[in-house]
């Protein structure tokens, strides 16, 4: 099996790091394993460091520079799978599927998202979440739609865009640039709150922030709010495409 795993930037690399150190668990010795003859490609997606797909002029940009991609990846590499670990990218798939020229079974990383998110919604009909995510992610309601779709009230949904903080992310290795931003986003996030006792989700709408789970948790703390539950869904996208690999699901 060959999988293709695609970011506009470094987050899925996060995905890319865990699913490699759940696959170690596997037994190699055994040449019926699947991961004998698997093979993982990661593709950075971001036209280049200075001009992503949150700088493009619009959709009609981003779905065309993304289906430019999509072809390049589907004739280097012919992959099973492509896997689109990115919050931004994945909303766009609707609008790539069906395309006649890509071969490739396409999938993303929105509905395993959604799922962590509901997961914890519904054990708490009090419980409010918020989105935090790239101005585009958030601006098309990627997430929010889901949510809504499946039973969610709108009322029980904050968005959050955090501009340039993925960028960020990847440049700013000591993390104290990152760190300002993050406290800022949750600050202005808190302002929208009911309540310091209200419970909160916190999702982290974008692979790159990942990294800086911690940050978000503390700068939460920071403000007085303790009462939160920080959802990263790296982890769980990876334990899907094991799952994958290993024929556990289609």
């Amino acid at each position: 099996m060959h999988l293709v795993i695609i970011d506009s930037g470094l987050g899925g690399l996060s995905v890319c790091a865990i699913l490699m150190n759940l696959l170690k668990e596997s037994d190699y010795s055994d040449s019926n394993c699947p991961t004998v003859n698997l093979k993982i490609t990661y593709i950075n997606a971001a036209p280049s460091d200075k001009y992503g797909f949150n700088s493009m002029s619009g959709q009609n940009e981003q779905i065309s520079t993304f289906k430019k991609i999509l072809l390049n990846i589907e004739k280097l590499y012919s992959p099973d799978l492509i896997f689109v670990a990115c919050g931004t990218l994945s909303g766009l798939l609707d609008e790539i599927h069906p395309y006649k020229y890509l071969t490739s079974k396409l999938e993303g990383i929105i509905p395993i998202g959604t799922k962590l998110i509901l997961e914890s919604l519904i054990n708490n009909s009090k419980t409010i979440t918020i989105i935090f995510g790239t101005p585009i992610t958030i601006e098309k309601k990627y997430f929010q739609k889901q949510l809504i779709k499946n039973g969610i009230s709108n009322n029980r949904i904050i968005s959050q865009a955090c501009p340039e903080l993925a960028t960020n992310i990847s440049s700013d290795s000591e993390g104290i640039k990152v760190s300002k931003m993050i406290q800022n986003f949750v600050k202005n996030t808190l302002k929208k709150i009911p309540n310091m006792e209200t419970s909160l989700i916190g999702f982290l709408g974008c692979t790159h922030y990942g990294y800086r789970e911690s940050i978000f948790s503390n700068s939460f703390n920071i403000q007085g709010y303790n009462n939160i539950k920080i959802i990263n869904p790296n982890f769980s996208t990876a334990s899907y495409l094991r799952d994958i690999i290993f024929l556990k699901k289609k």
